[in-house]
C-alpha cells in the first residue's frame, strides 16, 4: 500500500493564518510504500504545491532525479513560478528537497530511493499521488482568494493552477500504464 500525505498543511508564514500572497503551500509530508518509510514529517517542511504537480506528471512521464535538468519532487521552496513554453509552470526552488527517480517500467513505478528501489503498481501510484495531489489542490480551494495584482506577478501562478488542474483531470482519466 502507498500512502503519500501532506500532515499539516499551511502557508508560508506557518501562523495559522491565511495568507492571499502565498502561492505555494507549504506541509511535512508522510511518504510510505508497504510500512517503508520513504519521506517522513520530521525530514523537513516542503513546498507541497510544487509536489503535487511533480507527482502528478510523474504519471505520464518519468522523473529522472538529475538536478541539472529537473527539481526536487519534495522541495524545500519555490522561490519563483514562470509560465513555460511546452503550456505549463517551472517552479523554482533553492538546492534543498529530497528527490529520487520515479521510472516506468510496464505496468509497474520504480523509484529509486538512496537505500533502494521501490516497484509499485501503476494504479497504486496513480491513486496515491491523486490523493496527495487533490489534498493539496482541496488546502487551496478551501483558502482566500490569492492576490493577483500586478506586483505578484501572478502569470505564473495562473499557469500552476491551470496545469495542476489539467493533470489531476489527466489522471482521474487515465487507467493504465502509458
Amino acid at each position: 500500500m502507498i500512502s503519500i500525505v501532506p500532515t499539516r498543511l499551511h502557508w508560508i508564514g506557518d501562523d495559522g493564518e491565511d495568507d492571499p500572497q502565498d502561492y505555494c503551500a507549504h506541509s511535512p509530508v508522510d511518504f510510505q510504500v508497504d510500512g517503508r518509510q520513504l519521506v517522513g514529517p520530521d525530514d523537513g517542511d516542503w513546498t507541497v504545491s510544487a509536489s503535487a504537480i511533480r507527482l502528478l506528471r510523474s504519471v505520464f512521464s518519468n522523473h529522472k532525479s538529475d538536478l541539472t535538468t529537473e527539481e526536487h519532487v519534495f522541495p524545500c521552496c519555490g522561490h519563483g513560478i514562470w509560465p513555460n513554453k511546452r503550456g505549463g509552470v517551472t517552479i523554482s526552488g533553492c538546492p534543498n528537497g529530497v528527490d529520487f527517480a520515479i521510472l516506468h517500467q510496464e505496468s509497474k513505478i520504480e523509484l529509486t530511493m538512496s537505500d533502494g528501489p521501490v516497484r509499485v503498481s501503476y494504479d497504486e501510484w496513480r491513486t496515491a499521488v491523486l490523493d496527495f495531489s487533490t489534498a493539496v489542490r482541496d488546502f487551496y480551494d478551501q483558502s482566500e482568494p490569492k492576490d493577483l495584482s500586478p506586483e505578484m506577478e501572478p502569470e505564473g501562478y495562473i499557469a500552476m493552477i491551470k496545469e495542476w488542474d489539467e493533470l489531476i483531470h489527466n489522471a482521474q482519466q487515465t487507467t493504465e500504464a502509458n
